[in-house]
């Protein structure tokens, strides 16, 4: 977004654009579930996440701002160690659930690979859907959100 958010420093606010940039990746990142007053209020949560001057000491803005986009999207992430269990929590995601989980598939890349070509299948209006990771870097957790394919070059030039 822009350079000290970048470098982890904080700043005293978010430029309008800015703004406008984080209301839309939320509400890809949301599959378009966010809008109006809660996406607004996402918004405010994650600018008083990045701009507080005192997060540099302990992270820097961006940290916050990841943990807080974490705990926005808590309700639209699966979360998990162990592959079963994430298999089940996007099962969980999804209106119509997802095929058992393939034997022999759990090392990660083969189940990924299987996730990947199910997923396309999903939301043809949209191009299917897409898995993507959010990393926070304090556990061994894999946290994937589901996404329209179609939405996902937007949200990589957003994030």
């Amino acid at each position: 977004m822009d350079a000290d958010l970048a470098d982890g420093r904080a700043r005293t606010a978010l430029s309008r654009t800015e703004q406008a940039s984080l209301s839309e990746l939320l509400r890809m990142l949301s599959r378009h579930a966010l809008s109006g007053d809660a996406l607004t209020r996402a918004v405010e949560h994650l600018q008083r996440a990045g701009c507080d001057p005192e997060l540099g000491e302990l992270g820097g803005s961006a940290t916050f701002m990841t943990f807080a986009l974490a705990s926005e999207l808590i309700e639209q992430m699966a979360s998990s160690e162990c592959l079963p269990q994430l298999h089940a929590q996007l099962s969980d995601l999804l209106t119509q659930p997802l095929p058992p989980m393939p034997v022999g598939d759990e090392a990660p890349h083969g189940y990924f690979a299987w996730l990947d070509a199910q997923l396309a299948l999903r939301h043809p209006g949209w191009g299917g859907l897409a898995a993507l990771g959010l990393e926070l870097g304090v556990d061994a957790r894999l946290r994937l959100l589901l996404v329209y394919r179609r939405d996902v070059p937007r949200i990589l030039r957003l994030a």
